[in-house]
């Protein structure tokens, strides 16, 4: 998928947080050994993929953001991520997801990933819970500095968490 071999997945923490933010329960999920890429480093370190992580919730609320570093992708000429790239992260970032919410329903209630927003629970009149993840989005352009690229025209591939 584009990672390199200097990235190294080392594991996973699920937060369930109450409605001033504050975590409240925590869940770490390790692999039996660090996961490394495979693919030659051919992007700076200070570039990332985003996933934007897309909710019912309308506003910047609802969204949140996952910072890839897929430092072994293949570019197109122009310098933007391959269709079939930007489909290969989706579904890897929906089985992640997907996978993840499973495991969550195994010690709790009826939890899903989410995007927690300090400005919606604090607006909210009862108990917030978080927004639950529906959606991710990959985009075409690889990111270094929000300001360099605004003025880029970018093409999102979607996919949806069950």
């Amino acid at each position: 998928m584009g990672f390199s071999s200097n990235v190294t997945l080392n594991g996973v923490t699920a937060r369930s947080l109450d409605s001033r933010g504050v975590t409240t329960t925590q869940a770490e999920g390790l692999p039996i050994s660090a996961t490394a890429g495979t693919s030659s480093q051919t992007l700076p370190n200070q570039c990332a993929v985003v996933c934007s992580l897309l909710t019912a919730r309308a506003g910047r609320t609802g969204k949140g953001r996952i910072y890839l570093p897929l430092l072994g992708l293949t570019l197109q000429g122009d310098g933007t991520v391959p269709s079939a790239g930007q489909t290969a992260i989706a579904n890897g970032m929906k089985a992640l997801i997907d996978t993840l919410n499973t495991a969550l329903v195994a010690v709790a209630t009826s939890p899903k990933i989410g995007v927690q927003s300090h400005t919606a629970s604090s607006q909210d009149a009862g108990a917030y819970t978080g927004a639950a993840v529906t959606n991710v989005a990959i985009g075409n352009i690889v990111d270094t500095q929000r300001r360099r690229r605004g003025s880029l025209t970018e093409v999102y591939i979607s996919a949806a968490i069950t």
